[in-house]
């Protein structure tokens, strides 16, 4: 698929250092955590949800896979914006 478009996921959110004991040993390696791209999505998600079940009530059911795509659109735009790329 070499005309897919590379997906920028913004970096990491919530990294980790490494943490070692007084010794030496490490007793955390560290971690880059979650991509910044995939907690953008999840507080889209909450949103969307949110305000959806407010407005409609719980009985207008809204497509998972609609709501996924919808937090990713919302995703993107947030990164595209820090980069001062939103359009």
């Amino acid at each position: 698929m070499a005309d897919e478009k590379k997906i920028d996921h913004g970096g990491f959110a919530f990294p980790t250092s490494e943490i070692r004991a007084p010794n030496g040993m490490v007793i955390s390696p560290g971690s880059d955590g979650m991509s910044l791209r995939d907690w953008f999505a999840g507080q889209a998600v909450q949103a969307a949800v949110s305000g959806h079940i407010a407005h409609y009530g719980h009985e207008n059911y809204w497509p998972p896979k609609d709501i996924a795509s919808y937090a990713y659109e919302v995703a993107d735009a947030l990164i595209a914006d820090r980069k001062g790329g939103a359009q």
